[in-house]
């Protein structure tokens, strides 16, 4: 028979449970108890909690997978909004306890698959290896166990309650928001290891969520062999020190996902070139330019029916999906401007081909930026101007110089004193008919060198960072900027050459240089190879040859200093 006062004295205690108030966690490590827990997560109560997560937490995720490089398909996980929201809350808390190691790039902030793959450029040998089923081998146990140890050393009861938040189907669910940093925490001792590891066999360690790679400076015959062996025929071996660490740490090697690649060979670490330098594949950029080109013949639509029949799912790069309800051809477009970022995160701003790409689709997008196939140097060329002096009618070159103001040769402005400052016209060479005004400010004729004040007109023009003249020499590769014999509509002069002497004329040092320096480019900028100024041209014949031995310019020092004693 059933006793009806126990069951009463039962719920009655139940009710009692839950109706206790505890003090409000300040953060995650001070929920000592499930009611604190389920209150410092927004519940009422930990029965509004435990609704949420027992039997199950099947029905607040949806399933569904996407296409592999492989061919094969990935299942993801996404939380529903509800759980999604508590993860995401969870996901910060931990990262306040959590310190990536100096190895670790995947899912930290600031770090990239760019970074990662950085710490193995111009290596002798690369190793990639490949951890089979990365979340799902992290299953509840392991994340319960994370939870209870240092540095959160939460009661086996939250420590519970928080693995069913997070976990699926007894393991880390591959597209929830606590899944990333929980891993890195889980593999925090793996990463401990295989660093010291590296460090002992004077290699370079990484790794980018599952996939671990080393790089070697050592030849074939002196790789490590606890990491790895190389055969004289080409046969990889792991080192069993290398495979009883990742052992060890619960994790499994996929075996068909291991390689080594030489110099000789293509080298890459997640999805990045990195035998010479940090580069994307050429099938990658031409399928890039492919798809910019069906856009443009065909129209934003067709171009993105044409790559979902073809080409999605065959890169790393693109994992995530089309909405349902998004608008025909937005996902195409998405996917365009992803992979033309990827391509300027790992070849850099100033590169052609991104600077290329990146123009043609702002030109699809009706959004032009031609200031993208502008050259670093083109770019430079907008700070220099062309000087006419109405008192004698001569021509020169100046240039914007942060800092400094308008800089330019005394010969130039010859005769032009404050009072005369509007006898000289200054005008771009893009820009001819916009005269901008000046104010004579001093000039000094021994040294050749004059400044002018900037009006309000010369606002919004990028001014020139002044460069260290202090490392050049015989040999320093330099560039001479200017307007030599301007006629209208004519291009900048832009030659490179080098410094072939050093010479001292009226007292004050020159350089000279084995390219000509044009009469009319008397003023321009003398640029190094990081486009910083660090001279000014001044010296040169009246016609475009070598009838004269001098073609110079004046360093960036002798200025600063003719700056510093003025003041």
């Amino acid at each position: 028979m059933v006793d009806i006062s126990l069951i009463s004295q039962i719920a009655a205690k139940a009710a009692f449970s839950s109706s206790i108030q505890v003090p409000l966690p300040n953060n995650l490590k001070d929920c000592s108890c499930v009611e604190g827990l389920a209150q410092y997560l927004g519940f009422t109560n930990y029965d509004d909690l435990k609704i949420l997560i027992y039997p199950s937490v099947d029905h607040l995720y949806k399933g569904f997978s996407i296409p592999k490089k492989n061919g094969e398909f990935r299942l993801i996980d996404a939380p529903k909004k509800e759980l999604k929201k508590i993860q995401r809350f969870l996901a910060n808390e931990l990262a306040q306890v959590y310190t990536p190691r100096n190895a670790t790039h995947g899912f930290v902030k600031d770090r990239s698959i760019v970074t990662n793959a950085s710490k193995h450029v111009d290596k002798k040998y690369v190793l990639n290896l490949d951890l089979e089923d990365f979340f799902g081998s992290i299953h509840f146990g392991r994340v319960r166990n994370l939870f209870q140890s240092h540095p959160l050393n939460l009661h086996h009861s939250v420590a519970t309650v928080l693995s069913h938040l997070c976990c699926h189907n007894g393991k880390l669910p591959q597209g929830a928001p606590t899944s990333p940093i929980i891993s890195n925490m889980i593999a925090y001792r793996l990463d401990k290891q295989l660093q010291t590891l590296a460090s002992k066999n004077r290699c370079t360690y990484t790794r980018y969520a599952d996939d671990i790679t080393f790089s070697f400076t050592q030849t074939r015959g002196r790789l490590p062999k606890p990491i790895a062996v190389l055969t004289r025929d080409l046969q990889l071996s792991l080192g069993n020190e290398l495979k009883e660490l990742i052992t060890e740490n619960g994790f499994v090697i996929n075996s068909d996902k291991t390689r080594i690649a030489a110099r000789s060979n293509r080298q890459e670490v997640t999805g990045v070139i990195v035998n010479e330098r940090m580069n994307v594949s050429r099938k990658y950029i031409k399928q890039t330019r492919s798809m910019l080109y069906a856009w443009k013949k065909f129209g934003l639509e067709d171009a993105e029916d044409t790559y979902l029949r073809q080409f999605h799912g065959k890169t790393v790069f693109e994992k995530h999906q089309r909405r349902i309800d998004e608008k025909k051809g937005q996902f195409f477009k998405k996917i365009v401007k992803g992979r033309i970022n990827f391509i300027k995160m790992v070849r850099g701003a100033d590169d052609l081909i991104y600077r290329k790409v990146a123009y043609e689709f702002s030109v699809l997008i009706g959004k032009p930026k031609p200031e993208l196939v502008q050259t670093p140097l083109d770019k430079a060329c907008d700070s220099i101007f062309i000087v006419e002096n109405l008192l004698d009618d001569s021509q020169g070159t100046a240039f914007l110089l942060k800092g400094i103001g308008i800089v330019t040769n005394e010969h130039v402005v010859r005769g032009i004193d404050e009072d005369l400052s509007e006898l000289l016209e200054l005008f771009r060479h893009h820009e001819q008919e916009t005269k901008r005004p000046v104010k004579f400010q001093k000039s000094c004729r021994s040294r050749d060198l004059a400044i002018l004040k900037p009006t309000t007109s010369y606002n919004g023009i990028k001014r020139l960072q002044v460069g260290d003249d202090s490392q050049i020499g015989i040999g320093s590769v330099v560039t001479v900027l200017g307007f030599p014999q301007y006629s209208p509509g004519e291009t900048p002069y832009i030659n490179t050459g080098k410094i072939i002497q050093s010479k001292v004329l009226f007292g004050e040092r020159v350089w000279l240089l084995d390219i000509p320096v044009i009469h009319g480019n008397s003023g321009g900028p003398v640029l190094n190879d990081r486009q910083e100024v660090i001279g000014v041209a001044a010296i040169g014949s009246p016609t475009h040859d070598l009838s004269t031995k001098l073609h110079g310019f004046i360093p960036i020092s002798t200025l600063l200093a003719y700056v510093e004693e003025c003041n």
